[in-house]
């Protein structure tokens, strides 16, 4: 089982605004550049997510994460409608469940809080960065919290027409 994550995040390493917002980061115009989102998107088979970010994404409209069940890692009280949705208040929870499943790629969304916590359980397998030249100034950074240095090889870079760059890092398992 690996685990990716994969996300935008500003030119000063931000995944979101102080406040959540995620406004910054352009509309995607049909048939335009996904910045290799669908084929990466087509390569999991399920999603992990903490609650904040599962929050924000409910505030999008439809669900966008179709035909995949996605996991909500939180320690508080959270309840879902949803049939692909299931909420887990431990990591160690959300890993047996895994891998009882079958599961062989699983797309680490986000917020920080959670890739922190799952950079320092050594769980987190790839990073894959897409950097909008934007700089925010402040913001949620892309870890919070994490305690253990990790070392990253860069695996793959790409520069896009628009200026955005994405960077595939894999993370090195020793400490």
């Amino acid at each position: 089982m690996k685990f990716t994550y994969y996300i935008a995040t500003s030119l000063d390493g931000f995944i979101a605004r102080s406040d959540g917002s995620v406004d910054w980061l352009p509309q995607s115009k049909q048939g335009g550049e996904d910045y290799g989102y669908s084929d990466f998107y087509n390569s999991v088979d399920a999603l992990v997510m903490g609650r904040v970010t599962y929050e924000q994404v409910l505030g999008f409209g439809d669900w966008p994460y179709p035909n995949n069940p996605t996991f909500v890692l939180t320690s508080s009280s959270l309840a879902t409608n949803r049939n692909d949705v299931k909420i887990v208040a431990a990591i160690d929870q959300l890993i047996d469940e895994l891998n009882q499943s079958g599961y062989r790629h699983i797309w680490l969304v986000g917020g920080g809080t959670t890739a922190g916590k799952f950079l320092d359980n050594q769980l987190i397998d790839r990073v894959i960065q897409t950097i909008v030249p934007v700089a925010l100034g402040e913001g949620i950074p892309l870890f919070i919290g994490h305690t253990i240095e990790r070392k990253l090889q860069i695996e793959h870079t790409c520069q896009f027409a628009d200026g955005f760059v994405q960077i595939s890092y894999e993370i090195n398992t020793e400490v």
